[in-house]
């Protein structure tokens, strides 16, 4: 569900500005939470591709 639908139903129920601007900073903490947890995940699958590229360069004989 978009956050401006969110807002629209908070405000057709009559709450006040402090408890949207409440929903909203929750919202937008909740999108930067699995944002950093996205980061965190996509940094992990780099180390250890990175990791498999170097083992894969050193494992033979170069002549």
């Amino acid at each position: 569900m978009s956050l401006a639908v969110i807002v629209k139903a908070l405000l057709d129920q009559g709450c006040m500005a402090e408890q949207i601007a409440a929903a909203v900073l929750a919202d937008e903490q909740a999108r930067e939470a699995r944002r950093a947890r996205l980061r965190e995940a996509n940094a992990e699958c780099q180390r250890r591709t990175r990791e498999r590229d170097r083992a894969a360069d050193h494992g033979g004989d170069r002549l």
